[in-house]
């Protein structure tokens, strides 16, 4: 299952490609773009679409925020870096499962 999230978001990033649709109650999210606000408790990210232009996803301890692979903290993601994010509507929510952030140049 990790290998197929990382799969998924890692083909998101490449192409910057937003993916997002309503969903249903525990169905898998997955959103690319450029992230557009975030905190220790949530991070939001331009999808490109118009019905859905932002996506917003609550980070949570079991949420696994990465960096090229390695992991990393919510706090080291920044505002207007790209990144893809797979997560789960739950309850009305979305929760981030994965946060994959490109490498820095």
């Amino acid at each position: 299952m990790t290998r197929l999230l990382l799969l998924i978001v890692s083909f998101a990033l490449l192409g910057l490609v937003a993916v997002p649709r309503a969903a249903a109650q525990d169905e898998d999210i997955t959103v690319a773009g450029q992230v557009t606000a975030k905190s220790g408790a949530s991070i939001s990210i331009a999808t490109g679409d118009k019905k859905i232009p932002t996506q917003t996803f609550v980070v949570n301890d079991q949420t696994v925020v990465r960096r090229a692979r390695a992991p990393i903290t919510i706090e080291a993601v920044e505002v207007g870096e790209m990144a893809g994010v797979v997560g789960r509507r739950v309850d009305g929510q979305l929760i981030a499962t994965v946060i994959e952030t490109r490498a820095k140049r």
